[in-house]
């Protein structure tokens, strides 16, 4: 059972005009209007604070007919005006976080959900809306594929890319899925064209995905990269990836640039070397070397405008706590060490400028199970609630800038096919 901080209430005000306004139009465009009415919303709220995520705004007429929708709307939010012909109107407000956990609440106090605007008339309409939730790890659906490890994935928008990996008995997969975090379901895609696979590198740049290196069926290291495009569930295979092949590698995304680097060849060797793709080019790029040691296994993830890059192992067999960034800019800067156990491939992803990071692998024997975040206003690392499911190895995970998730790998004889999303505290 989810927990919600104490409902908070809201106004919507709504403004009638009798004359000429300006209205702001779907696509952005300003007109004057005269002889109709207008609405204006605006969240009014007697709390000091309600959390990061901004609201949606919809406008519905009587038949339920979408009229304008706005969003992003924050509590600062008071200039947005539409013009609206004399007659009933509904208001939707919904915040983005809520609607992902299927929070339905009554929009308006009395007996109907619409109102009726004139060209003078000035209606105040309490909206409760719950707070976001305070708890963090929230499991949704389980996936209706076999269980398994190495998988790859990514998000865009609010959809959950999912596929490929292995099992115990070395069979490796190619198919591909979905899971949509709105409606809390998952749906079967068209197969992955370039073969099984297993522990690949997956990332999204805007409205696209990326996968890229890994295991081919016969464990030989891959070299491939390939564009997925969800409009109409298609994949392109890009530029191959300059450097050997190798695994353990590490990818984050940089000013709208696909970064990989690191990793180990041929089982033992370990590597220092990164490479930059443009989209627009087609074409990869060398950047300078991890100016660390040999690592591989790092988990990356970009806030900010910067990369950060955690953990791994060096010397082949040795964890480590090392924290490095990355800026186009400035290049790389080692930071002050993780604060918890050293490890290898762990969970990590940024929501609202912040970094999250734990799980992973403490040692051959013992995943762990602890979650930390990082401010880098202050540099201060804080753990946070640990992952509420099993503890397990080499999981897939990711976000979107406001939701985490992470879920699949495996533990001893038990793999899994189960996802959770992770939802930041609100203060």
């Amino acid at each position: 059972m989810l927990k919600f901080i104490d409902q908070l209430s809201f106004l919507v005000v709504l403004f009638g005009f009798l004359f000429g306004f300006t209205a702001c139009q779907d696509e952005g465009e300003e007109e004057t209007v005269t002889g109709k009415g207008a609405i204006k919303v605006m969240l009014v709220s007697g709390a000091a604070q309600i959390g990061t995520t901004p609201f949606d705004v919809t406008i519905l007429n009587a038949k339920n007919e979408v009229l304008y929708t706005f969003t992003g709307v924050t509590i600062a939010d008071a200039d947005r005006r539409y013009a609206l012909d004399p007659g009933e109107y509904k208001v939707a407000i919904q915040s983005k976080r809520s609607a992902v956990l299927q929070i339905t609440d009554n929009l308006f106090s009395g007996t109907s959900d619409f109102f009726v605007i004139t060209s003078t008339q000035t209606i105040d309409i309490p909206v409760p809306i719950h707070a976001e939730p305070f708890e963090q790890w929230v499991r949704v659906a389980d996936a209706p594929f076999n269980p398994r490890y190495g998988s790859t994935s990514f998000i865009i928008d609010s959809t959950i890319y999912v596929g490929l990996g292995a099992n115990f008995l070395n069979e490796r997969f190619q198919d591909w899925w979905s899971y949509s975090i709105a409606t809390n379901t998952w749906a079967k895609l068209r197969n992955f064209p370039g073969g099984k696979r297993f522990a690949t590198l997956g990332f999204s740049v805007n409205d696209k995905g990326y996968v890229c290196l890994g295991y081919a069926e016969d464990n030989s290291n891959l070299i491939e990269l390939w564009e997925y495009n969800p409009v109409d569930d298609s994949w392109e295979r890009l530029a191959d990836f300059p450097g050997d092949g190798r695994s353990s590698a590490t990818a984050f995304v940089l000013d709208d640039k696909i970064h990989v680097g690191s990793g180990i060849r041929n089982g033992y060797i370990s590597l220092l070397d990164f490479y930059t793709y443009d989209r627009i080019q087609n074409k990869w790029s060398a950047i300078a070397d991890f100016p660390g040691d040999s690592t591989y296994g790092f988990t990356s993830l970009t806030i900010n405008n910067t990369s950060h890059l955690l953990a791994g192992v060096v010397d082949n067999d040795v964890r480590t706590k090392q924290h490095f960034t990355y800026n186009a800019a400035t290049g790389w800067t080692q930071q002050p060490d993780f604060p918890g156990e050293a490890r290898l491939e762990g969970v990590a992803f940024g929501i609202n400028g912040i970094a999250y990071f734990g799980l992973g692998s403490i040692d051959n024997n013992t995943p762990g199970r602890d979650f930390w975040k990082f401010d880098p206003k202050n540099s201060a690392w804080t753990r946070v609630d640990d992952f509420v499911g099993q503890r397990r190895f080499i999981m897939m995970s990711g976000s979107n800038g406001y939701i985490g998730y992470a879920g699949l790998g495996y533990y001893g004889n038990t793999m899994y096919n189960d996802l959770y999303l992770y939802f930041p505290a609100v203060h």
